[in-house]
């Protein structure tokens, strides 16, 4: 296989082998998505605003635990989550 790897300031910036982003895709956005991102050298978002209260914690936990914690959380500020990420 050949390494398809190069550096740019994100790359340096994210430590990724490859600068490729993806954006949240509400529902879609999935442990097994973020950990394949993770695993291919590049980093996931995932959105928070679809997501039951009661579930955030561990909706995070099991992408934490996919990508070895390498993922973004996509807040919207329309409404108040800080309950939802127990953020104070």
């Amino acid at each position: 296989m050949v390494d398809m790897s190069f550096e740019t300031a994100l790359t340096q910036a994210l430590d990724l082998r490859v600068p490729v982003l993806a954006a949240p895709l509400g529902r879609g956005t999935s442990a097994e998505f973020l950990g394949a991102m993770a695993g291919c050298g590049s980093f996931g978002f995932t959105a928070l605003m679809h997501m039951p209260e009661e579930t955030v914690g561990d909706e995070l936990a099991k992408m934490s635990r996919a990508t070895n914690g390498r993922f973004g959380a996509n807040l919207t500020l329309v409404v108040d989550q800080r309950k939802s990420c127990r953020c104070n």
